[in-house]
C-alpha cells in the first residue's frame, strides 16, 4: 500500500513544484510594499496585454518601477514610481514624451529586473 501511495505521492509532489511555483510572486515580494497592491491591480488588468510589464531601473543611483502597458492599449503609456511609492511621471514613447523629472528616461535608466510580465 505504501509503494502505491508514493507512487501516486511523487508526481503529484513534481507538478505541484513546476506548477505551483510562480516567480512573478516572488519578484512582487522583493519591491516596497507600498507597491504591492499597485502592482496587483496593474498586472491583473493587464495580465492578457503582449509586451505589459513591471521592471524596475536604476535611474541616478535610485531604484524606481516602470508599469509599462502592453498591446491591449491603444496609446500604451509607462508610470514611473519611486520606492516610496509616489508617480512621478507618465510616458509615452509614441508620443514623444520621455521626459521623467527633467531627464530622458529611457537613455538614463538602466534596467535592474523585471518583476512581472505578461505571458
Amino acid at each position: 500500500m505504501y509503494r502505491y501511495l508514493s507512487m501516486i505521492t511523487l508526481p503529484l509532489f513534481v507538478a505541484l513544484l513546476i506548477y505551483g511555483c510562480n516567480d512573478t510572486d516572488d519578484n512582487i515580494l522583493d519591491i516596497p510594499q507600498c507597491l504591492v497592491p499597485i502592482v496587483e491591480h496593474f498586472s491583473s488588468t493587464q495580465e492578457d496585454c503582449e509586451g505589459a510589464k513591471v521592471v524596475a531601473y536604476s535611474l541616478h543611483e535610485e531604484e524606481v518601477f516602470a508599469l509599462e502597458e502592453g498591446a491591449c492599449m491603444m496609446d500604451p503609456s509607462t508610470s514611473i514610481y519611486t520606492q516610496e511609492c509616489e508617480l512621478i511621471c507618465t510616458l509615452n514613447a509614441a508620443a514623444g514624451s520621455v521626459d521623467c523629472q527633467g531627464v530622458d528616461f529611457f537613455a538614463e535608466a538602466i534596467q535592474v529586473r523585471i518583476i512581472w510580465e505578461a505571458k
